[in-house]
């Protein structure tokens, strides 16, 4: 593909968590070499993974699951054992895979995808879902496409290589549920570039949904360079569009209803965004015994860094901070624009931001960890096995796992649980779509900083 298609072509794992680790006598499974061979081999055409896989209103989100997978005559798990919030666990990880390869300074993107098939039990026209969603309807990659400067109509059609440059970039960000619709993201350096001016930057690019061009500043997928000891200005701005969302249901999200949020499921609010941060200390050399690292089979029973191998991880990527409806400000004329700044002080070695937001807040049962962080999606996934220490099952039926009910009570199938929502002892619970619809995600590419005199941020011009 890089000899022959350089610029046209394009290869982007899809579902890559799910057919579990990197099977050496298959054609199956990815390790995080194997995402660091494509990308060294064609960094222009392997540039990124569909970590926040389609399939989001299957029995089993994303069709990741434990015991999926037959390698060898062994069955094994999904990597991760099943998604987290709908994510893979390669980008879902805080210091995990995605976190790794940023950590290098690669040009390596975090996309989603519909992977629309069918609606399960529902013909194509029914709104409910217990297989995929329509492209755009629930999961989208929003990517900046600049116009072809040979395009002297200046007409509205994109052409399909200027998407595919757009995506190569990696001016992009992912978001399920219609929960941003837009978003600006700026790191600015320099004696003209306080917080208020990045601000200016971001509120501009996010109102006219245009791209982030102003000197001394840089943008998801590029590099800012800056003396050592440099202060740099972050801003972003995100649209949580009011109104009603692609999702078919009026009835209050069960999920958020059990910590006494009342928010309609086609009716999604922004809870708050994280900003994370890792250090950047270069490329990997191939055969170093930190370049490869098969991430642990066990992990929805045993989940933990720790058990990681070095290559596989990037321990220095942590959140810091986050900023929720106390500390973002809205634009005046406009509550739907959200907006936040902050300053990195003193810069000294270089390092990447990148984004992630959601719907729910820390603490929801089943759902965030008590630092906002999503919980595996096995709680909600209709016919999972129950995973037990010695890799087997537990013999329990399907729905074992399901813990959150659903109570809602209408008079279609719109304003209150749905039918097909698996049942456990007379009671609905959280399932199939509507397990999609209440818990919402987005992840924004990295900003990378590189700082003179420290590590080169190769990957990223």
């Amino acid at each position: 593909m890089a000899a022959f298609h350089p610029n046209t072509s394009y290869y982007v794992p899809a579902h890559l968590e799910r057919a579990g680790q990197f099977n050496p006598d298959g054609n199956n499974g990815y390790n995080v070499e194997s995402l660091r061979d494509f990308n060294n081999a064609a960094p222009k055409v392997a540039f990124g993974m569909e970590t926040q896989p389609g399939h989001g209103a299957s029995a089993n989100r994303g069709e990741y699951q434990v015991l999926r997978n037959s390698i060898n005559g062994v069955l094994t798990d999904s990597v991760g054992g099943t998604t987290y919030g709908g994510t893979g666990v390669y980008g879902a990880q805080i210091g995990g895979v995605w976190d790794a390869l940023l950590g290098e300074g690669r040009n390596f993107w975090f996309f989603a995808s519909s992977d629309w098939h069918n609606r399960g039990a529902f013909g194509p026209d029914d709104r409910r879902s217990s297989q995929d969603f329509f492209p755009g309807e629930y999961q989208r990659t929003y990517v900046m496409v600049r116009r072809d400067e040979h395009d002297h109509h200046h007409n509205k059609q994109l052409r399909p290589q200027s998407i595919v440059d757009g995506l190569r970039t990696g001016n992009a960000f992912s978001a399920s549920g219609q929960l941003i619709d837009r978003l600006a993201f700026v790191a600015c350096v320099g004696h003209g570039h306080n917080e208020s001016s990045a601000e200016s930057a971001a509120v501009e690019a996010a109102q006219d949904n245009t791209a982030v061009d102003r000197e001394g500043c840089a943008t998801m997928g590029e590099k800012l360079v800056v003396s050592p000891g440099s202060s740099i200005a972050v801003a972003i701005v995100v649209r949580d569009p009011s109104g009603a969302s692609f999702s078919p249901y009026t009835f209050d999200n069960p999920s958020l209803a059990q910590v006494g949020i009342k928010q309609a499921l086609n009716m999604p609010e922004l809870d708050h965004i994280d900003v994370i941060r890792g250090m950047v200390s270069g490329y990997k050399a191939p055969g170093a015994a930190d370049y490869s690292g098969q991430w642990p089979s066990d992990w929805i029973r045993n989940p933990g860094l720790a058990n990681v191998p070095a290559g596989a991880k990037n321990t220095t990527a942590a959140v810091i901070k986050t900023f929720n409806d106390h500390t973002w400000a809205t634009l005046r004329h406009d509550n739907e624009f959200k907006v936040m700044t902050f300053k990195i002080e003193n810069v000294k070695a270089s390092q990447y931001v990148r984004l992630r937001g959601t719907n729910m807040p820390a603490n929801v049962p089943f759902e965030t960890d008590a630092n906002g962080n999503p919980l595996s999606d096995l709680f909600t996934n209709a016919t999972a096995v129950n995973p037990t220490v010695n890799g087997g099952t537990d013999g329990q039926p399907a729905g074992a796992n399901l813990k959150i009910p659903c109570k809602a009570v209408g008079s279609t199938e719109f304003d209150g649980c749905p039918s097909h929502m698996f049942v456990v002892n007379g009671q609905k619970m959280v399932s199939f779509d509507v397990a999609a619809w209440s818990d919402l995600w987005f992840y924004s590419n990295p900003i990378y900083i590189e700082v003179r005199g420290s590590t080169t941020v190769a990957g990223v011009k």
